[in-house]
């Protein structure tokens, strides 16, 4: 197994931890996968991470690097992404749970001061229907009932034991495309 973190402080903490484990950890940005030695994997995690970035053309650099390090028959689990399509609701629940009184400025208000990436599942929808060398699906939270849940879900991404055209991953992309992939952020 091989972990990484861009925080070197995680990675030495998680070398104690795992001192006697088969791991490998590094320190490494979630663009430079390909600098990894053991290439090609079987299986490519990010849990929780993609909220982060800084827009959505580092997000497909990012994707196209992963998919690069996967064997033929590899999937990627991409977890936790923020559900762009569900972000209005979650603003006016956290405005009803704070006893505010809203209008739709107010929510437009607090969308333009998102910092986070969002993302709709159409956009892996419309990754699939672009790609016929990659199986997308979109796995909506279930359990417990809370913002984690409601407003998050997850993609497994898999190769389809073919090799896929690096060059059109991110090629086809028309107006229906770019209108579900627009995100809330300020950066």
């Amino acid at each position: 197994f091989i972990g990484t973190d861009i925080s070197s402080h995680m990675i030495e903490r998680h070398q104690k931890i795992l001192k006697n484990k088969p791991v490998q950890l590094y320190v490494c940005s979630a663009d430079e996968l390909n600098t990894l030695p053991g290439a090609p994997w079987d299986c490519i995690v990010m849990n929780s991470v993609s909220q982060y970035f800084p827009s959505l053309d580092y997000f497909e650099s990012v994707l196209e690097n992963m998919l690069q390090c996967l064997t033929n028959d590899g999937c990627i689990f991409i977890g936790d992404i923020r559900n762009k399509d569900k972000h209005e609701e979650l603003i006016q629940e956290k405005l009803i749970y704070e006893k505010e009184k809203y209008d739709l400025a107010a929510i437009q208000y607090w969308i333009s001061r998102e910092t986070e990436l969002l993302i709709s599942p159409h956009y892996f929808d419309a990754l699939a229907k672009n790609n016929e060398s990659l199986k997308v699906s979109i796995y909506y939270k279930d359990g417990l009932d809370n913002e984690l849940t409601r407003y998050r879900y997850d993609v497994v991404i898999q190769l389809n034991n073919i090799q896929w055209d690096k060059k059109i991953l991110f090629e086809k992309k028309d107006v229906a495309y770019a209108n579900t992939c627009l995100l809330y952020t300020s950066r």
